[in-house]
């Protein structure tokens, strides 16, 4: 196994039961074991680790982090094409998660499957992550995409928590009154920085999520509705040529606010709003559309108004760059 894969273990910490307390029972017991997994990983217990990890993942396989040891696990057993499904799923899970498409790289250029260590390392490097040691070996290997530069120099975007302020002060608020959870709660997965103390909460608790308890059904849908269309949009823009997608606000070039106005419709899973890209650093709105899912709960009909609405924003890019 890589020795820049190895040292993955030993320097990222992870306190996932804490940041994940406030989620579903399924949840925290993946975390738990996550957890267990990654400690039974530093003690090179490497079967004890993989059972761990694989129940972690039995309970909830939309945890990143799960699927990111169990690579780091496979590595260790000389797993290598495991290995690097297991980063490849950590990243589709976590768009923009520097260390994931860092350690897919390494993978991919260990199995020798280029294209793939290629694309990991550009959106590694987008996310912020030092990947220079990856891309001198892509280059002593084979010449580098015509377009590198371009993707490397790609708009950095920070995506921060669903703002559901409006919503709330509505007085046909379907959920009752009070907050709705608007930061979006996911299960680890709204981007977690390249820095090896931030994994576990977004952005390493740069992006702030507000937790409230709301009760009821409905808040609940809306909150795994709200994740649904934060993680597509992550997705999108990371698979981009023209963004990419980081950890932490002051890494980026613009900030993307999503929020969410008002719900209802046939059904109640229509969601309007807007979607804005800011400054971080003046504040000043760049980029203002307008949001209309019409059922915010099919995954197909979101991924499809998705990626209509990032290919809007890369004609815009182009656009402005001249």
């Amino acid at each position: 196994m890589s020795t820049q894969m190895k040292c993955g273990a030993g320097f990222i910490a992870v306190i996932l039961v804490a940041c994940l307390n406030s989620q579903p029972a399924f949840a925290q017991a993946s975390a738990q074991l996550t957890e267990q997994g990654r400690v039974a990983l530093v003690n090179r217990q490497f079967d004890i680790a993989l059972s761990d990890l694989n129940k972690a993942i039995e309970a909830d396989a939309l945890n990143p982090y799960a699927h990111y040891y169990r690579g780091l696990v496979l590595g260790n057993l000389g797993r290598q094409r495991e290995a690097l499904d297991a980063f490849l799923k950590a990243a589709e899970l976590n768009p923009g998660w520097g260390e994931a498409h860092r350690v897919a790289a390494i993978a991919a250029l260990d199995t020798r499957n280029l294209p793939i260590a290629w694309e990991q390392a550009v959106k590694a490097y987008q996310a912020g992550a030092d990947v220079s040691q990856s891309i001198n070996r892509l280059l002593a290997i084979e010449k580098a995409p015509g377009d590198l530069d371009e993707q490397l120099a790609a708009a950095r975007i920070f995506v921060m928590p669903v703002d559901t302020e409006k919503l709330e002060a509505r007085q046909d608020n379907p959920f009752g009154g009070g907050d709705v959870v608007g930061a979006a709660l996911d299960r680890g997965g709204i981007a977690s920085a390249g820095s090896s103390s931030e994994i576990g909460n977004p952005s390493g608790s740069t992006a702030s999520s507000r937790q409230t308890n709301v009760g009821g059904q409905q808040a609940a849908q809306a909150q795994a509705h709200f994740y649904s269309l934060l993680t597509q949009l992550r997705l999108s823009l990371t698979n981009s040529r023209h963004f990419g997608v980081v950890g932490q606000q002051d890494m980026a070039r613009y900030l993307m606010v999503v929020s969410i106005d008002e719900m209802g419709g046939a059904g109640g899973n229509a969601a309007r709003g807007h979607l804005k890209l800011v400054d971080p650093r003046s504040g000043e709105e760049a980029y203002s559309r307008v949001l209309d899912l019409r059922n915010i709960a099919s995954l197909a009909e979101l991924n499809a108004e998705v990626e209509r609405i990032v290919n809007l924003l890369e004609e815009w890019l182009l656009d402005l760059s001249g």
